[in-house]
């Protein structure tokens, strides 16, 4: 076992290298064979595994997010302790197991996981672990198919005429609530599809503005910066509900009272066009939203600052 600022080269042959954390300092070459790289302790760990040249990585207790960009297969293993983590296999036939925790499976392309070239993944559970969809072209639950047979679940989507595929262990009821979606919303006369969740951590935050600004028609910019996650400084009150503005915007603190521009009781486009609003840590403040009992709010009826599926259950084709 080797500790932080090491570089490995295994060179040929099938080899075992077990690591206590990782920093910027590794370097690991797995060589030719079928390399199995161990991860110790319980640090969160983010890491690509592109350029490792390893072909099973299992990770620690903490909260690990595994990328892999390439299109040979690989095992991620993420097991011990109660770990959030992201993974995400890329292209080829991968084998994903999450272990404990509330774990998330990245799809970058419709390509990473095919009919010919199926990922599996080992231990999903309902309620906890998601699939996260919101990169490719798969908007909707209805886009898939699901299906049942000798022990194993399979999801299937011929979108875009793909063969996307991705198999579960077990027979699994799936629901749109164990998959991560791309929010949809209009502007002017068509579509534009953004998610806000960039990180795909499952909470809208600052980093997600620093990796990439969403930028659409008849905005300047959108961008929400804020936490779902009882941090005592998140834009969503406790208690919010569509029609209750107040609750809503009950942490905005001074900002409250600029986003209703017009005076007309409705946080709306035209408010934007009347006034940009900046707040300290946000670049701009513009919902463009209408908080009222309209079939097309963001705000779900049940939100709550811990919902983030209730908050934007009504995040869908709004035309402005």
């Amino acid at each position: 076992m080797v500790n932080g600022g090491d570089r490995i080269f295994a060179k040929g042959g099938d080899d075992i290298i077990t690591i206590d954390g990782w920093d910027n300092l590794n370097y690991i070459d797995g060589g030719e064979g079928t390399d199995v790289l161990i991860i110790e302790g319980d640090d969160p760990v983010s890491l690509s595994l592109s350029d490792l040249n390893v072909e099973i990585v299992t990770g620690n207790a903490g909260d690990n997010i595994f990328s892999y960009e390439g299109t040979s297969s690989i095992v991620i293993e993420s097991e011990g302790g109660s770990n959030d983590d992201i993974l995400n296999g890329g292209e080829g036939d991968d084998t994903m197991t999450g272990g404990e925790g509330n774990d998330i499976f990245v799809y970058d392309t419709l390509n990473d996981s095919t009919v010919t070239n199926p990922d599996i993944i080992t231990d999903f559970e309902v309620g906890k672990d998601k699939i996260d969809l919101s990169r490719v072209s798969i908007n909707d639950f209805n886009q898939l198919t699901i299906e049942q047979n000798n022990q194993q679940t399979s999801i299937y989507s011929t979108v875009n005429d793909s063969n996307f595929l991705v198999n579960l262990e077990g027979n699994i009821g799936l629901s749109q609530d164990n998959f991560i979606f791309l929010i949809t919303f209009g502007i002017a006369s068509n579509n534009v599809k953004y998610t806000l969740d960039i990180d795909g951590n499952r909470i809208i935050e600052q980093q997600d503005h620093n990796l990439r600004n969403i930028y659409c028609s008849r905005f300047d910019k959108t961008e929400f910066d804020f936490l779902i996650n009882n941090n005592p400084n998140d834009l969503i009150g406790e208690n919010a509900t569509r029609a209750d503005a107040n609750s809503i915007f009950n942490y905005f603190d001074e900002m409250d009272s600029l986003l209703d521009i017009d005076g007309n009781n409705l946080i709306e486009p035209q408010d934007h066009n009347l006034i940009n609003l900046y707040a300290s840590g946000l670049d701009v403040i513009e919902f463009g939203f209408l908080i009222e009992n309209f079939s097309n709010d963001l705000i779900g009826a049940n939100a709550t600052r811990n919902d983030a599926s209730s908050i934007f259950a009504y995040f869908e084709t709004i035309v402005l």
